[in-house]
């Protein structure tokens, strides 16, 4: 590995850098910033870096490290205001002695093969403001310490196995911007005091297994860029919170089971882009205003049991559509020719509705209009993910 130049700092990322960080590196008792990200480091931690009790800066993300994901040689650097370790081979748990380094404000060690539990001891860390712990194998409960933590601007859980309840105290962290906890077991109803969670523009809670209404508070969350919600069992109507949502450009609820009749508020949405209503059990024809927004490029209404007939398009509107998902529903009629419009101008990619079978529900002009033709049975809905698959 190259020799480092500096007593107080080294920024030696992006320099293809092999070997492994030296036991020498005690040498070096007054840095304060050492920074090796997006290397080719192998090996451990040294044992010797826990001399360096200066030690503000550390990131050694994006490398081929492995060991225990902090030694108890570490734990003088009661220093630290970012640790960085995303993207290796640690292994290990997240360990008591993190609640002692109070001056931390990143806690960095995402995508690597961390288990056990979240400690409560990290409810110590009031000043830490990004914490990002996904994807790993972290389990049990979401400890209610964290609520402490009201410096927090963004988190990510998401991509582990934690489950039971959201604590309510977690919704005491309202300086959040970014909340991910998508793609874990957790459970139980959304809490009615995510609307004090009023900083949030992208707020993700999919594929867990929440169940119950979507709450009317999330309408004083009024600053959402992304409401993802899919794959839970929600089982409520979509409640009309969209009003004071002037950013959001992406909703997805699919996969629920949702009913009643899609929202109207939706399509005045001014920025939205994307909005996936896929496999729930909406009724009803599509809202008259659905082509409203400029800038929509996805419509995914399949898969659930909404009625009438699909409708025309307004000249000029609709122009960025690139997907328009309508099949496995009960609509009846032809599709309009101001919706071919779209395809033959190559502005729309994808239009599938149910224009298959012997006796087509809808009529289609394969493939010049609707390019994926569907008849029969709709399909079951896809598995929930299950402990033994993640391990």
């Amino acid at each position: 590995m190259h020799s480092f130049i500096s007593n107080t700092d080294t920024a030696t990322a992006f320099n293809n850098l092999v070997g492994t960080i030296p036991e020498e590196i005690v040498a070096l008792p007054l840095l304060e910033n050492l920074n090796v990200f997006a290397n080719s480091i192998t090996g451990g931690l040294p044992t010797s870096l826990g001399t360096l009790t200066r030690l503000i800066f550390l990131d050694v993300e994006r490398n081929l490290l492995s060991g225990p994901l902090i030694a108890n040689s570490l734990v003088p650097l009661q220093k630290l205001q970012a640790l960085r370790l995303s993207r290796n081979e640690f292994t290990g748990s997240i360990p008591t002695i993190i609640g002692k380094w109070v001056d931390l404000e990143q806690f960095w060690i995402s995508n690597n093969r961390v288990v056990g539990t979240i400690p409560t001891e990290i409810g110590n860390l009031k000043k830490l403001k990004t914490s990002f712990l996904y994807d790993n194998s972290l389990e049990g409960n979401i400890p209610s310490q964290m609520g402490a933590l009201t410096e927090m601007s963004i988190l990510r859980l998401d991509g582990n196995i934690l489950e039971g309840r959201v604590p309510e105290e977690f919704f005491q962290m309202t300086n959040l911007e970014d909340l991910r906890l998508d793609g874990n077991f957790l459970s139980g109803t959304i809490s009615t005091h995510i609307g004090r969670l009023t900083g949030l523009g992208d707020l993700r809670l999919s594929e867990n297994l929440f169940t119950g209404n979507i709450p009317n508070q999330l309408a004083e969350v009024s600053n959402l860029k992304n409401l993802i919600l899919f794959q839970n069992y929600l089982n409520s109507t979509i409640p009309n919170i969209f009003g004071s949502y002037s950013q959001m450009e992406h909703l997805d609820v699919s996969m629920n089971f949702l009913t009643g009749a899609i929202p109207t508020s939706i399509f005045a949405l001014p920025a939205v882009k994307f909005v996936y209503l896929s496999n729930n059990s909406f009724i009803g024809p599509i809202p008259s205003n659905f082509q409203d927004p400029p800038g929509l490029r996805d419509l995914y209404l399949d898969g659930n049991f909404l009625s009438g007939t699909i409708p025309e398009v307004q000249p000029g509107r609709l122009q960025e559509l690139n997907e328009a998902l309508f099949n496995y529903n009960l609509f009846q009629g032809s599709v309009p020719q101001s919706f071919c419009n779209l395809r033959l101008d190559a502005v729309l990619d994808d239009l599938f509705t149910d224009c298959g079978g012997e006796i087509p529900e809808v009529q289609c002009e394969f493939p010049d209009c609707c390019n994926r033709c569907f008849s029969g049975e709709r399909p079951p809905r896809r598995a929930k993910r299950t402990r033994e698959m993640l391990r």
